[in-house]
């Protein structure tokens, strides 16, 4: 670690080098040989790239948050509708809960392709005259969000506590969906750089540090040095 703080960590982990920027050749965004004649040119052909990078990962994380959201609002439903007496699980097997889950709305979460799947095999199975609460236990997993709740947490108070959450989930997704792509890169640039300085600062101080020990033990020793040369001349 000391040598990486001395070399400079940027240089350590090769974060950095020198460059000539006389023949700068490089593949395209079309995949064709170019050569460069600026480094701004390669930034400005690689821009738009980015961008589409930066717009998939926000239909991504629009995606988790929507996931989020139906999660709290399926949670906050099915809270209501226990308290409410409105769904009734005892005495029922898991497979006949799963079904009537479904019956009333409730999304299977995390894999939604599988409920599409299951309602099929439980549709076979009545065809067939086999049970269908055997037939969908493959897919009750998808329902564990909400079979795995507590039962001592379901109350009024948690209920609000959903809602809440699930309203300030939506927040997010209002903030994030208005963003455009460019702010977001922006703003994550500067967040970069902030964060950059930052560590700078730490990494300088440490050198600092070093170096402020280093002379100390250095002057520690030139005093221990100088006081037994004294030391022998009086003996003398």
């Amino acid at each position: 670690m000391r040598e990486a703080l001395a070399e400079s960590l940027e240089s350590k982990f090769k974060l950095v080098r020198t460059q000539a920027t006389s023949n700068m050749v490089a593949f395209d965004p079309s995949g064709r040989i170019r050569k460069y004649d600026t480094v701004e040119d390669i930034l400005r052909d690689f821009f738009e790239i980015r961008l589409l990078t930066y717009q998939r990962r926000k239909n991504h994380q629009v995606a988790e948050l929507e996931r989020r959201y139906n999660i709290f609002f399926n949670k906050a439903r099915f809270v209501h509708m226990i308290i409410k007496n409105e769904l009734i699980f005892s005495g029922k097997k898991r497979g006949i809960l799963i079904l009537e889950l479904r019956e009333k709305g409730f999304q299977s979460i995390p894999k939604l392709k599988k409920g599409r799947e299951a309602n099929i095999v439980a549709k076979r199975a009545r065809e067939s005259g086999e049970d269908p609460a055997e037939a969908v236990d493959d897919f009750s997993s998808d329902f564990d969000y909400l079979l795995s709740m507590p039962i001592w947490s379901l109350t009024y108070e948690k209920y609000l506590k959903l809602l809440k959450r699930r309203d300030d989930v939506m927040t997010k997704i209002d903030t994030l969906s208005e963003l455009h792509i460019r702010e977001l890169y922006m703003k994550e640039l500067e967040e970069f750089e902030s964060t950059w300085d930052e560590m700078d600062q730490i990494i300088q101080s440490m050198l600092d540090e070093q170096y402020s020990c280093a002379t100390c033990k250095r002057d520690a020793h030139a005093r221990q040095k100088d006081k037994a040369s004294i030391d022998n001349e009086t003996g003398s």
